[in-house]
């Protein structure tokens, strides 16, 4: 008797227990290896390596060094003022650590700064601070974004272009 093609297909699927999230992932989004530099003088790590979606990683590419410098900033930014309390509530305060990674913590200081007067400038100019931060941030897509805020295709790519040359303008990137 011969077999189906969804019994020669379940056949072989590795067992669940081998796989992770990631490997689940990469069927319906798949990724990229990219590395991600640290422009933090004085530090011994110049440099991440990290994984992208193709569709972002497309994205990423379009983008200026200062537009992606401005996206690092962003994220360096978010991730300081909600990580320590991420379940409650946001903290502005900045962040009390010294020791060896003083030069670390100034550059986090800046960088909470830098959103801070970007995120005021977003609010006067009229720019949707909100999608420029899911696509960054949280790394969602832009057509996942534009759905999130109900718009129309391609105010996303607008939206990330005009906030990303908003924050370099603003915090003189370039």
């Amino acid at each position: 008797m011969a077999r189906t093609a969804t019994a020669r297909k379940r056949k072989t699927k590795p067992p669940v227990a081998a796989m992770e999230p990631a490997d689940w992932q990469e069927r319906h989004s798949p990724t990229d290896g990219v590395v991600v530099a640290m422009p933090i003088p004085g530090t011994v790590r110049t440099e991440v390596h990290q994984c992208q979606r193709r569709r972002s990683a497309r994205i990423m590419a379009e983008l200026t060094d200062n537009q992606a410098r401005a996206a690092q900033r962003i994220y360096e930014a978010f991730k300081a003022i909600t990580l320590p309390v991420s379940s409650k509530i946001a903290s502005y305060d900045p962040p009390t650590g010294r020791g060896e990674c003083a030069e670390w913590s100034a550059f986090i200081q800046d960088c909470v700064r830098d959103y801070k007067r970007w995120a005021d400038a977003c609010a006067d100019r009229h720019v949707d601070e909100v999608v420029v931060l899911a696509i960054t941030v949280h790394g969602m897509s832009l057509e996942a974004a534009e759905q999130q805020a109900r718009k129309r295709r391609g105010h996303a790519r607008e939206t990330l272009i005009a906030g990303l040359d908003l924050y370099c303008k603003i915090n003189r990137l370039g």
